[in-house]
Parts: C-alpha cells; sequence; structure tokens
C-alpha cells in the first residue's frame, strides 16, 4: 500500500513531467537521446543542431519545471522507501540512491542549461560529457529504483534479530544482583 505523503508526491510527479512534456511537444522524443549519447560537442550538435528556434526555447524552457522535477521525485522515492522497508541498511541505501539520481539530474539540468544558454563554442568541453555521465548515473539509479519500488507491493518484513541493524537491537537486560546470586547457587 502507498502512503499519503507518497501518493501526493507520486501526484506531483505526474503532473510536472506532463508539464515538461508540454513545453517540449516535438522536442521531447530528443531529450533521452541528448541526455544518453551526447558524450561530445559533435554528437550534441547534432541534435540540438538540428532544432529550430521554437525547438530550443521550448527546450530552455522546459528547466522551468525540470529545475523541480528531480526534488519531487526524489522526495517520492524517498518517501516509497520509508512506506515499503522496515528500518534497514536496506531502506537507508534505497533513500540515498534517490537522492543520489536526483542529485545527479540536478547536475545534469545544470549542465545542459549551461551548454544551450551559452552555445557549445562558449561551453568548456567537459560539460557535455559531463551532463551525459550525470544523467547515464541518474538512470542506472533511478530504473531498478522504480523497479523495487513499484506501486502493489504489500510492506517488506523486518529482518530477523541476528540481521537488525546495531543501533536498533534491544540493550542487554541489566541483571540484578539478586539474579546474579540466584543464579551462582
Amino acid at each position: 500500500r502507498m502512503g499519503a505523503r507518497t501518493a501526493i508526491l507520486l501526484a506531483a510527479c505526474v503532473a510536472v513531467q506532463g508539464g515538461i512534456a508540454w513545453i517540449l511537444g516535438p522536442t521531447a522524443r530528443d531529450v533521452l537521446r541528448l541526455q544518453t549519447t551526447c558524450f561530445t560537442t559533435a554528437s550534441f550538435n547534432a541534435i540540438a543542431g538540428s532544432w529550430t528556434g521554437e525547438d530550443l526555447a521550448r527546450f530552455r524552457g522546459h528547466f522551468m519545471l525540470d529545475g523541480w522535477y528531480p526534488i519531487l521525485y526524489g522526495a517520492m522515492l524517498r518517501s516509497r522507501a520509508w512506506d515499503l522497508a522496515p528500518p534497514s541498511k536496506a531502506r537507508l541505501r534505497l533513500m540515498a540512491f534517490a537522492s543520489i539520481a536526483a542529485s545527479m539530474d540536478m547536475v545534469e539540468n545544470a549542465l545542459h542549461w549551461h551548454v544551450v544558454h551559452w552555445g557549445v563554442t562558449g561551453t568548456p568541453m567537459w560539460m557535455i560529457p559531463a551532463a551525459a555521465i550525470a544523467a547515464w548515473i541518474k538512470w542506472i539509479l533511478v530504473i531498478p529504483l522504480c523497479i523495487v519500488l513499484r506501486p502493489g507491493q504489500a510492506r517488506w518484513k523486518a529482518p530477523g534479530p541476528h540481521r537488525a541493524h546495531p543501533a536498533q537491537a534491544a540493550p542487554p537486560k541489566a541483571e540484578s544482583q539478586q539474579g546474579r546470586k540466584k543464579k551462582k547457587q
């Protein structure tokens, strides 16, 4: 079952993603290719260079919403991990991977914004491959997270006491002196 917080964040993600697709229009088909295949200036220009002035304006305009989208989906994935996983290292890792994926998306957005704002010739050479690497890290983390945290699952079972995190283990019971005397007898 999905918690209310997660459901609200998921609805916000769907709405923002719909807005991004609407702003991008026909340019949306190029965005995934731009994110995952452009490791050089030439490959970036092969895609963005084919855009009309309106396409470029659409791409620039989508950052208004895409700046918020990683925050929303990062929070939604973290919330979903909180809903599904009991307190454990697994929950912490899922939440960390969601944060890293969202951060990489923000890095990618910032670098792509810089490239389209200043132009390929006004951009340091490292920015285009850095944006692609950030996008790849994002996708490598987001796809498995979406599979693992997909809707329709029951809450995961807590790990057994032999696998509990030390911070979650019950403190040992202090024996009274009378209890120790009885054991000796």
